[in-house]
């Protein structure tokens, strides 16, 4: 018997549970004037396996929002209390000082972060800045993943700064959160594309409109494009249903949904 399609599973409600499902943005907890449903580590797997998620890479609300250290600590709690289903983002904030973000860094290398999550425009920094920078050089001696939010024109983390920092630090490997956010903002970002060979666009976000991923997939290729939905900030369903739906192969629907994300975050098949 033929296997199903993807878009075909998706259209029928199906979780995708034969396939590897990586979610590259997610937050947890409650966040500022904003309802969040099942925000915790609990509910998210719950809605995970409703969809077939099988990983969430996840960078608490508190770590961006108040206390970085803090909400660092509630990925490590939920990574430990329920294992094998999250992979925790250290969050560090670029208007503390140099040394406070590079001692947080080693403190969460240290108990297993997989990777690393940035905010500019929550913190009202430049992605530039001089105290993220020995962040950066750990970051690139060992090749880890950078998410970072990217929205169109944004003067705290413009493809510029990318590119100059795609220079400067080689080994990094940046996941260009919401790839600008909207239709402009994603002409902005996927000029790096050619230029910049370690940088991968997530597809989290409320923008996206006909046609969106098949153009990033043209853009950067199929290999460099990651599943992102910013789970629970935003119901992750959509997100699988524009992918499902989206006019590329099985087989980068398949690099999509997981198999990008497990190389880059050293994940085996499940």
């Amino acid at each position: 018997m033929e296997a199903r399609s993807i878009e075909a599973r998706v259209l029928a409600g199906e979780a995708l549970r034969d396939e590897l499902v990586v979610d590259v943005h997610c937050h947890m907890g409650p966040w500022a004037a904003f309802v969040v449903h099942e925000g915790g580590p609990a509910g998210m797997v719950r809605t995970m396996d409703r969809c077939g998620i099988d990983w969430a890479c996840i960078a608490p609300h508190a770590a961006i929002g108040p206390d970085f250290g803090g909400g660092n600590d509630e990925a490590a709690r939920a990574r430990d209390e329920i294992p094998g289903r999250f992979i925790a983002y250290c969050t560090l904030n670029g208007r503390y000082p140099a040394e406070a973000n590079a001692a947080e860094l080693d403190r969460c290398l240290a108990m297993g972060f997989r990777g690393i999550k940035l905010h500019p425009a929550v913190h009202q920094t430049p992605l530039d800045g001089p105290n993220l920078r020995p962040a950066f050089e750990t970051a690139s001696a060992r090749e880890l993943p950078v998410l970072v939010h990217t929205w169109h024109n944004d003067a705290l983390a413009s493809p510029a700064m990318f590119e100059a920092l795609c220079h400067d630090f080689p080994g990094i490997r940046f996941i260009l959160g919401h790839t600008g956010g909207s239709p402009e903002g994603a002409d902005q970002y996927l000029a790096l594309a050619p230029r910049c060979e370690h940088v991968y666009f997530d597809l989290c976000g409320s923008l996206m409109n006909l046609g969106m991923i098949e153009r990033i997939v043209d853009a950067a290729g199929d290999e460099r494009v990651l599943f992102g939905s910013d789970l629970p900030f935003i119901d992750c369903r959509p997100m699988l249903g524009y992918i499902g739906f989206s006019r590329v192969s099985d087989e980068s629907k398949r690099r999509i949904l997981g198999l990008n994300a497990a190389r880059l975050f050293g994940l085996g098949d499940r």
